[in-house]
């Protein structure tokens, strides 16, 4: 972040009028003006900037994204704001009609020589917007696009306008860039002497060599090597070559050995050879014949038929289409190899066209046998096998038959039939009134015999329909949700982030289930019902990195305790954390926890449940594998009609909360971690230990399981702050929280930010004095291990009473403990209260966390409430 003193030197360099810095200054100060959203093909992202110090939203990963890599590691550039304003364009739309409107680009960019807003853009948009005629963008000559209405509105500021293109997107440096943003600007312990004498050993007089060999070298870890590519000691051609592929990436000592590599590898790309226009005699072949387009329609014994692009039909003789070939005046595409082409024919031919083509060649080669054949087929042969060496530069290709090619392939129904049944297709079968295709067909007999045609057969109607695509009939009829299950899967086909990412903790997911199963009281026996898991994935070796079992549905509590559970079991959580579009997933403290951990959420398009195939399918596993083999396990009722009373799962329950929650910790860690993965070829334990060793363990990233950390994840209220009242302390959702530094005279009347912890409403933390002080409710012994829910719970009964009352209070932390203490709870609460009791009773005891690699700057004092002396605070609350 620049410093005032700084901001107005790149003012003054950049000749920036006041107008314009105001509109900077503006800028920076404000908050972005809208929250985007994924829609229902974008993959939301909110990205946390180390540079900015704030979460910076993407719309989309595969556009806006890859930009917030580059900007967050470009030296050049100093800041980036997402959303930040509205601004106006003016300008003709493709009908040439001149239109204006708001409009909010994505980012404002602050860099060294410049700073203006900056619209991102696919490039197929950008192209399409163009071709029709629109003058919003254009092309600017060399490559890249303008925005017109964007500069004009920017330039009265003296700002630019710039748009960005997909195009511009290199993705190897991209997935390099996060590859390396563990190392990249964090201050590191360079390695010692004995590991720089060792990599050096590893070149022995080479000017590079590859990752691999220095991953493989004695006394060197891969966190030594990435450390110094991030430190520029060792130098890697971030832009062409990925880390995490070291069998193909080579380093160099020097940027000497880097540019070296760098030219010859160019030009060993550039010594290919110069690529021949070949034409292939086949059928649907295009061709230039003096510079116009034709296409080659048919092949006859002595003519061949061409079609240009207006549809008119032209007959050569074989022997004045090859002489014109010879000359150069047909030429075919420069893309068409001949070799490729005569491997694309032989994989089309069938098992017996491959026979007698190799029963051909072997008479034509032997003249005792070819005397048996007749001479018209024995000529016929010779001129195939001749048309093939010309085509194909392959004689073998031209003796394969063309059996496939035989016939008369046209339609032979009429063409006004064809045009009934597809008019009657558009306008009732594919729609959502869903008509069965008995009355459609009816009305094609119908409006054919209006029209005086020989109505087709029903056989006929139903292979009509079948022309049309699958995915497009069910979206018609049924709608896009229940077309997406065959949908065709989106095929990665550039060097983009891989779907699972490429290294361990790289990419996690997290989402929730309810489990088949109905649980029991552990002291009672009653029946509590079916519970919910929140998993949290690594995708890339698909470990169970944390798991978390609640009988409350998803909500915030869910996520922000599995992602402390990953904390504890692990030391760290994944860079990226993809989750779906739940409103759990949307809150603040779910996301200000994220943001306080450095880490990246990527919100997954709603009812796409292929962007989190790794996670569904775990929960397909889990089922078959683990909780369908219980006792209790609810796969009956889901065939309520066919169930027998003697096999209710309801009264065959025996598994409490916390025996299940110890057999899936060890199905989880003992049994399915050391199973082979179909995808990995290897277990997921096997796949992390391997992952980490190649890629670094990156032990720096390390998270301490401290009282610190834990207070993290605890929530705080939409306002943030409570004001701290004399003898009172502070309210918190009605009730009231005490600490002995609530009595100095300098916090009475102030506001402190604080969080409380939703496991256990009788504690808080404050804020105060510069450090964080734990806070005791004011009935600590009713609201002690007492859950949010249930005191959601029961503030509802109050509220309920109230109003049949007529009464008109604020439940507070009073009327909640004077409810408690008379007994007046319903069997909701009853039955919260069993869970909440069989959840703290699943909760196993927490072991140190992992070794402490950072540190924190807050401390807690020792607990007030933990002595005899600490309860005369308690006489302030009488």
């Amino acid at each position: 972040m620049l410093t005032q003193d700084q901001l107005s030197q790149l003012y003054i360099e950049q000749d920036i009028p006041l107008i314009g810095r105001k509109a900077v200054d503006t800028i920076r100060a404000t908050e972005p003006i809208r929250r985007v959203g994924g829609g229902t093909h974008n993959v939301t992202t909110r990205f946390a900037s180390r540079k900015m110090g704030r979460v910076i939203q993407a719309e989309s990963h595969k556009a806006e994204l890859p930009f917030l890599y580059g900007w967050e590691h470009d030296p050049k550039t100093q800041e980036f704001y997402d959303q930040p304003s509205k601004i106006k364009q003016t300008y003709l739309n493709a009908a040439k009609t001149q239109v204006t409107h708001m409009t909010t680009p994505d980012y404002f960019l602050i860099q060294d020589t410049w700073m203006g807003w900056v619209e991102v853009k696919p490039e197929d948009e950008l192209l399409k917007s163009y071709q029709e005629g629109s003058e919003r963008y254009i092309p600017d000559g060399a490559g890249g696009w303008r925005c017109p209405p964007g500069e004009v509105f920017a330039g009265r500021f003296g700002l630019g306008f710039r748009v960005c293109s997909t195009r511009e997107i290199n993705w190897i440096l991209v997935r390099n860039l996060e590859f390396l943003s563990d190392y990249l600007g964090v201050v590191h312990k360079l390695p010692e002497p004995t590991v720089d004498d060792s990599i050096k050993r590893c070149f022995a007089g080479r000017q590079w060599v590859t990752l691999q060999s220095l991953l493989t070298t004695e006394g060197v870890t891969a966190d030594h090597i990435f450390l110094l590519i991030a430190c520029g000691r060792l130098v890697v051609d971030l832009e062409h070559e990925l880390l995490s592929e070291p069998q193909y990436t080579n380093a160099c000592l020097d940027e000497f050995s880097a540019d070296v590599y760098r030219h010859q590898r160019q030009d060993k790309a550039g010594s290919h050879p110069v690529p021949l226009h070949t034409v292939l005699l086949a059928p649907g072949t295009p061709i230039a014949w003096d510079g116009t387009p034709w296409k080659v329609i048919n092949l006859g014994a002595a003519d061949v038929f061409l079609e240009d692009s207006s549809g008119a039909i032209s007959c050569l003789r074989l022997d004045q289409f090859r002489s014109l070939v010879a000359r150069g005046s047909i030429i075919g595409s420069s893309s068409d190899n001949p070799q490729a082409l005569a491997l694309d024919v032989l994989n089309g031919a069938s098992p017996e066209d491959l026979q007698a083509a190799i029963r051909r060649s072997a008479l034509l080669s032997d003249a005792a046998e070819l005397a048996k054949v007749p001479c018209r087929t024995a000529r016929y042969w010779r001129r195939r096998a001749a048309d093939g060496e010309f085509a194909y530069g392959n004689r073998f290709i031209g003796l394969l038959p063309r059996i496939s090619r035989r016939g008369n392939r046209n339609r032979k129904i009429d063409q006004g039939v064809i045009v009934v049944m597809n008019k009657i297709i558009d306008e009732h079968v594919l729609t959502p009134s869903q008509l069965t295709k008995s009355v459609c067909y009816g009305m094609v007999r119908n409006r054919c015999e209006e029209r005086g045609l020989q109505a087709p057969s029903a056989k006929t109607f139903a292979a009509e329909i079948k022309r049309r695509s699958e995915h497009a009939v069910v979206e018609a009829r049924e709608g896009r949700k229940a077309a997406y299950p065959i949908t065709e899967v989106q095929w990665t086909v550039d060097q983009s982030t891989p779907r699972h990412g490429g290294r361990p903790f790289e990419i996690g997911h997290i989402d929730h289930t309810e489990l088949d199963i109905e649980l029991v009281d552990s002291r009672t026996g009653a029946n509590l019902g079916r519970p919910w898991l929140t998993i949290f994935l690594d995708a890339y070796t698909r470990v169970i990195l944390a798991l978390f079992l609640t009988f409350d549905p998803p909500s915030y509590r869910s996520c922000m305790a599995v992602i402390r559970e990953a904390v504890r079991r692990n030391g760290r959580i994944p860079r990226t954390v993809v989750v779906d579009q739940g409103s759990e997933f949307e809150g603040m403290y779910f996301e200000a926890l994220l943001a306080r951990l450095r880490t990246h959420k990527k919100s997954r398009p709603a009812s796409k449940g292929r962007f989190g195939s790794v996670i569904e399918r775990w929960f397909g596993v889990n089922n078959k594998a683990f909780i369908h083999n219980l006792a209790g396990n609810s796969q009956a009722l889901q065939r309520p009609r066919s169930m027998s009373p003697t096999h209710d799962p309801r009264t065959l329950a025996c598994w409490t909360l916390q025996a299940l929650n110890e057999a899936l910790d060890r199905f989880v860690d003992d049994t399915y971690a050391n199973l082979r993965h179909p995808a990995l070829a290897m277990s997921p334990r096997e796949a992390l230990n391997r992952g980490l060793a190649m890629t670094g363990a990156r032990d720096h990233l390390l998270i301490p399981y401290t009282d610190d950390f834990v207070r993290l994840c605890m929530p705080t209220t939409p306002a943030g702050k409570a004001v701290v009242r004399s003898g009172r302390g502070i309210k918190i959702k009605g009730i009231q929280y005490w600490h002995a530094v609530f009595r100095e005279p300098g916090i009475v009347g102030t506001k402190v930010p604080f969080v409380y912890d939703p496991f256990d409403v009788s504690r808080a933390f404050a804020y105060a004095n510069g450090t964080w002080v734990p806070c005791r409710s004011e009935y600590q012994a009713l609201f002690e291990r007492r859950t949010e829910r249930e005191i959601a719970a029961i503030s509802q009964e109050i509220r309920q009473i109230q109003y049949l009352a007529e009464a008109n209070r604020n439940v507070n932390g009073q009327a909640i403990a004077a409810f408690v203490s008379q007994q007046l709870e319903t069997e909701a609460i009853l039955k919260q209260r069993r869970r909440d009791a069989e959840q703290r009773s699943a909760q196993a005891p927490v072991p140190n966390g992992p070794a402490v690699a950072i540190s924190m700057d807050v401390r807690l004092e020792p607990d007030p409430w933990a002595s005899p002396v600490g309860f005369e605070a308690m006489e302030v609350l009488q």
